[in-house]
């Protein structure tokens, strides 16, 4: 019997030191990270872009419904991402996440947001996130009522889905230094498609809900 406990602190003992090991060691390119049941890819920066995390999918309203308490919207369906939500309403879904966390989760700057959509330091030149063939990445058709379910479709370089179509991704910046507008990028379902290359920008005032216009989170490591 002592022989049986002595092992299981053992077991113990080794599980613990594994995991702390685990949890300092420096993450990969491209690896997964899914703390608080959100999952995210690191990217390792470069130049004046510092590494961070940023979301595997664009938050759904699974997520959203599990951090606010309520759905956003009475159609709401788990693996959908979320849309029709503002900038500052997103400022709001962040924040109380950060205080159940104890995490720092916001929304990627503009720079962030592109070096991922590019496949960061793995890119390939693409012209879309992941493919130069729009089909293969993004969802195009103009005809849904609401976005598609989030990884229906090809991932770029790094893992990272839909970051071409299915929602506008509303970032951290402002468009200009002229207005309250802020960035949003990588196009949507029922937008104009000259918005899914990954250098093309568009923006939206803090304060606007529309349909396919979401987000995704980055977290600091």
């Amino acid at each position: 019997m002592k022989n049986v406990f002595k092992i299981a602190v053992i077991v113990a003992l080794v599980t613990l030191c594994y995991e702390m090991v685990a949890q300092d060691a420096q993450p990969v390119n491209g690896q997964e990270f899914s703390p608080n049941g959100i999952e995210m890819i690191y990217v390792e920066g470069q130049g004046n872009i510092k590494s961070f995390y940023i979301g595997k999918y664009e938050v759904t309203h699974k997520v959203w419904t599990a951090v606010m308490g309520n759905p956003r919207s009475k159609d709401a369906i788990d693996d959908r991402p979320v849309d029709r939500t503002s900038w500052l309403d997103v400022q709001v879904f962040i924040k109380r996440l950060n205080e159940l966390s104890g995490r720092t989760y916001r929304l990627p700057t503009e720079a962030e947001w592109e070096f991922a959509a590019k496949g960061g330091t793995l890119s390939k030149g693409y012209k879309f996130s992941g493919s130069n063939t729009l089909a293969e990445v993004a969802n195009i058709s103009t005809n849904y009522a609401t976005p598609p379910a989030v990884g229906g479709k090809k991932p770029n370089e790094l893992g990272i889905y839909d970051m071409t179509g299915n929602v506008f991704e509303m970032c951290g910046d402002l468009y200009d230094s002229k207005s309250d507008v802020r960035v949003m990028r990588g196009g949507g379902v029922n937008f104009d498609k000259k918005f899914f290359p990954v250098e093309a920008r568009a923006g939206i005032y803090p304060g606007l809900v529309r349909v396919a216009v979401g987000f995704r989170l980055v977290l600091e490591p």
